[in-house]
């Protein structure tokens, strides 16, 4: 190893190495003990010794912890203005070395914001695993009452099989014991997933995700033959926030759109798509999760979805803005309709303090029903 001689002139990275090797030495630690002391790679501690890059201002804490001494003994210039030299030396360099989770930080900063300014609720989660096969330096998971977004960045996968031609990664979760899939991509690229709540995800697994979203690579052998390697990842919360919940019913009307400026009728529905039930004027659509029904004679569109605990249907009269929702769970019963353009809402059975949440996922499925 190089040994750095401490000089007058010498650049406060090199002087900062110096005084590393110094109390290393002193201490009688050798490289790999003192990289284990602080949490990084001894060839992280040569690269510090040897003037190559600088430690964090969390490193440098953590050293001082080990060696005894306050933070400022690494500085060579201890005056305000030297100070401030050494922190942007210290975020230059970290830039130059971790631009790319720099950027993905900006990013994600910047979509919480959208989602701030945007959503009327917000709970973020950061996505952590302890996995050593299926590694990534940063997720999170981000859901409002009516989107979610996911975000996973820089994902490796350290077993080192040279039989592997290509690889996919996917996202899923479980329903009953089966494998929910939403979320694949060809490659081990960064995972940027926006959807709406209720087109791929319904409501209640949007939820579930909380306790049951896995990451899976599917790799392809030279033999053609397929292995999969799945995890499953945890979420720490992050943010919760209620102050963004609906006050009152007036607020409704200010946020939600008037959905029905589309003209829907048969001739548009057969163009869309949709098909005739006979001797009925119903027609229907499936999607991935459902299928979805339009009742021209009472201008309702509905659909149901199962779920472990039982049937949910939903209504939507589209010219009168009336919303029914019938949940069939095991513990709770719930039933009531709401009519948007006189805030009423018919309570028949069960807690129904989420009907304006249900109300926005019903538009959601409504909005894309024409996509």
């Amino acid at each position: 190893m190089r040994k750095i001689e401490k000089t007058n002139n010498e650049d406060i990275v090199e002087n900062m190495g110096y005084k590393i090797y110094k109390l290393r030495k002193e201490n009688n630690m050798t490289q790999d003990a003192l990289a284990k002391a602080v949490y990084v790679s001894n060839k992280t501690i040569s690269k510090w010794e040897n003037g190559n890059s600088s430690p964090s201002y969390g490193s440098l804490k953590d050293m001082a912890r080990v060696f005894k001494v306050n933070v400022s003994y690494f500085l060579d210039d201890k005056t305000p203005k030297g100070r401030l030299k050494f922190f942007y030396k210290l975020c230059i360099e970290f830039i130059k070395n971790y631009w790319h989770q720099t950027i993905f930080t900006i990013l994600f900063i910047l979509l919480l914001i959208y989602f701030l300014n945007t959503f009327d609720t917000l709970a973020m989660y950061e996505i952590v695993s302890d996995d050593n096969i299926i590694t990534f330096d940063a997720g999170y998971y981000a859901r409002s009452k009516s989107d979610l977004v996911i975000t996973i960045n820089n994902i490796k996968y350290e077993n080192n099989d040279k039989d592997i031609i290509s690889q996919k990664i996917k996202l899923y979760t479980m329903d009953n014991n089966d494998k929910i899939y939403f979320y694949e991509s060809n490659n081990l690229e960064d995972i940027q997933y926006k959807d709406l709540i209720g087109y791929r995800l319904t409501r209640y697994l949007a939820k579930q995700l909380n306790n049951n979203l896995y990451l899976e690579i599917e790799n392809l052998n030279k033999d053609n033959s397929i292995t999969t390697y799945e995890i499953k990842l945890g979420l720490k919360k992050k943010i919760a926030s209620d102050k963004f919940f609906y006050n009152n019913k007036a607020n409704v009307k200010d946020k939600i759109e008037n959905n029905n400026s589309i003209k829907i009728d048969s001739y548009y529905l057969d163009n869309q798509g949709y098909k005739k039930i006979d001797a009925a004027n119903i027609f229907y659509k499936d999607f991935k999760k459902y299928r979805l029904y339009f009742d021209l004679d009472l201008e309702k569109m509905f659909y149901s979805i199962d779920t472990k605990d039982g049937v949910i249907y939903y209504s939507y009269y589209y010219n009168k803005d009336m919303i029914e929702f019938n949940e069939n769970e095991k513990i709770n019963f719930k039933h009531y309709t709401y009519m948007k353009n006189s805030d009423e809402l018919n309570c028949m059975n069960g807690d129904c303090a989420d009907y304006l949440e249900i109300y926005e996922e019903i538009i959601a499925i409504y909005k894309k029903a024409f996509n």
